[in-house]
């Protein structure tokens, strides 16, 4: 029993020793360069320079070439990859992260901009599937941000709170609400 034991563990490590990584050709070449972009659903964008475009998702961003440019067309709101070329056969010159979006998909209420002193208030902030918000407070001792989209009213006077969307790294919306809370400053910390 030992000596089997003893053949399988040499088995497995002359099996692990020989085995190798894989990498496609189109994962390891790094030079591709990527950008986010933020289309206007029903808004046409042009593209020059480049022989071939692709889209991943069509039916949110469809590409047609017209002349030596191509147009692209924000259909639907979503996301897709545009990949470019620039010969006709060959590798990805630029891939663009886009999002297509329209009025109705952010939004950024609050019950109130005026809050006494302790109270806390959730804010309701929509925004596309696949960004990410930023909430920022001009004055901390005056409006804190309390995570999870929470602020806390923590002393008097105005203080004015932002709220920026990102799309990988593009800001493609930005908010910004002024709040009051009545009473005495508290000393900056």
């Amino acid at each position: 029993m030992k000596s089997l034991k003893k053949l399988l563990v040499c088995f497995l490590v002359v099996m692990m020793s020989m085995s190798t990584i894989y990498i496609p050709t189109q994962a390891a070449s790094v030079n591709v360069n990527m950008e986010a972009k933020a289309y206007t659903k029903g808004k046409s964008y042009t593209i020059k320079g480049y022989k071939k475009v692709t889209s991943s998702n069509k039916k949110v961003v469809a590409g047609k070439k017209v002349g030596k440019k191509y147009k692209l067309t924000a259909k639907k709101s979503g996301t897709a990859t545009i990949e470019l070329y620039k010969k006709s056969k060959g590798r990805v010159s630029k891939i663009l992260k886009v999002i297509v979006t329209d009025k109705k998909s952010f939004k950024f209420d609050t019950k109130s901009t005026k809050l006494k002193k302790g109270k806390t208030q959730k804010l309701s902030i929509k925004y596309p599937k696949g960004c990410t918000a930023v909430i920022t407070t001009s004055n901390k001792n005056v409006i804190a941000l309390q995570g999870k989209g929470k602020i806390k009213a923590v002393g008097g006077g105005k203080a004015t709170v932002g709220v920026q969307i990102y799309y990988f790294d593009k800001l493609i919306k930005k908010y910004n609400k002024k709040y009051t809370v009545p009473g005495k400053a508290i000393k900056p910390t």
